[in-house]
């Protein structure tokens, strides 16, 4: 099978026992068959051990018995105490490939990496290439999710997409809410011809997209961008995201496992309460100016993310043909990453503290563990996003 990593992957070094977050604590950790069966082949008293440590086990999803909200194995030292054993097959699938996020999709797999892990974070924050998928030719990774539907023109469509939409957004001048509509306009388009099963449609408006971009890059045309106008962002009204942060985000847990994004959208209530949808976009246009004028390089971070993105998810709709649902939720991820991002400079800058990378990557990392590995925070946002959007 061919492999194909974001192209910052070879840089990805776990940092263990320093790691501001560490991965042992606070998460479900789900055991997988492979790695059941390797616990059963032990001796007697080592499963024994080793399967006390296991919950659910004639369940189709057992998961590692946390104490007091870590893994059994976390060390005093901040370390896996398996992997210190050289135990690596013992642990869960899950835990021996964290942060790296491998999918195949029958004839290659592709890996990516997870930025609520802080190293991560991190690595995205300095990277300043342009991404990519790149050729992985090191070792191979254990998969952590099949995708596959026998559609290989599909695949290629949704290939050909993802890489139009990247090229235009990597492209383009300035990165704002006009690039955001135009590209949700196509997905959407395609979206109500999949439905429909008129694959030869869909082709129709991605070959029209494309040369549409092709001939504005030849031309250098800016369309729906008035060069002299402050740059605008907001993609969902601010009602909207407002309703995502208190319902899906702000849960009564927070504070215990997540105690920065509470302090973050405890905050964002402080500075929001009173205000009207129109006032609190308007108040954060003003913000993201001010921290692009102080910070340059603002908008193009939140340009990256939205690529990562894109990188990350899109070819999973290859599993559901459900385009729009997956575009949505990128979106509203990337509103609600700007939106803390603000948040936490505002402190910064009330306290007279630099908003430096330490403290972005800590933002980055924390809303990352939030809304993007909770199942049902997902479930959440989309309900939202079709109740009050669509």
């Amino acid at each position: 099978m061919k492999y194909f990593g974001i192209s910052f992957l070879d840089k990805f070094h776990c940092s263990k026992g320093v790691c501001p977050k560490t991965c042992c604590k606070g998460w479900q950790i789900l055991v997988d068959a492979k790695t059941m069966e390797k616990i059963e082949q032990e001796p007697a008293d080592r499963r024994k051990t080793l399967l006390r440590n296991i919950k659910g086990q004639k369940t189709d999803s057992p998961q590692i018995r946390k104490r007091l909200g870590s893994c059994p194995y976390h060390t005093g030292e901040g370390l896996c105490g398996l992997q210190q054993e050289g135990r690596t097959d013992l642990m869960p699938r899950v835990c021996r490939e964290y942060p790296r996020r491998t999918i195949s999709y029958e004839a290659f797999a592709e890996i990516a990496l997870e930025l609520a892990c802080p190293e991560v974070a991190r690595l995205f924050l300095e990277e300043k290439e342009p991404l990519s998928m790149l050729p992985w030719q090191k070792e191979e990774r254990e998969i952590l999710w099949k995708i596959g539907n026998e559609d290989l023109p599909f695949l290629e469509f949704l290939q050909e997409l993802r890489q139009t939409m990247v090229d235009e957004a990597q492209t383009q001048e300035r990165f704002d809410v006009a690039l955001l509509y135009r590209q949700y306009r196509c997905f959407d388009a395609m979206h109500e011809h999949l439905m429909r099963d008129k694959r030869a449609e869909a082709n129709a408006v991605l070959d029209a997209y494309r040369n549409r971009c092709q001939e504005s890059r030849r031309v250098g045309e800016q369309e729906d961008l008035d060069a002299g106008a402050p740059r605008q962002m907001l993609f969902f009204p601010m009602d909207l995201v407002d309703k995502v942060i208190a319902h899906q985000l702000d849960l009564p847990n927070l504070a215990v496992n997540n105690a920065y994004l509470k302090k973050c959208i405890r905050l964002y209530y402080r500075l929001c309460n009173g205000k009207t949808a129109e006032e609190a976009g308007a108040f954060f246009e003003k913000v993201w100016q001010e921290m692009e004028e102080e910070m340059p390089g603002t908008y193009d971070k939140y340009r990256k993310y939205y690529i990562y993105y894109l990188y990350e998810m899109l070819l999973c709709v290859y599993e559901d043909y459900h385009l729009l649902k997956t575009i949505l939720l990128g979106n509203m991820y990337l509103e609600l990453y700007m939106v803390m991002d603000a948040i936490a400079w505002l402190d910064c800058k009330k306290h007279k503290v630099t908003y430096d990378l330490e403290l972005q990557v800590r933002t980055l990392s924390s809303l990352e563990r939030r809304m993007r590995h909770n199942t049902g925070v997902t479930d959440g946002i989309l309900s939202r996003v079709r109740k009050d959007f669509l």
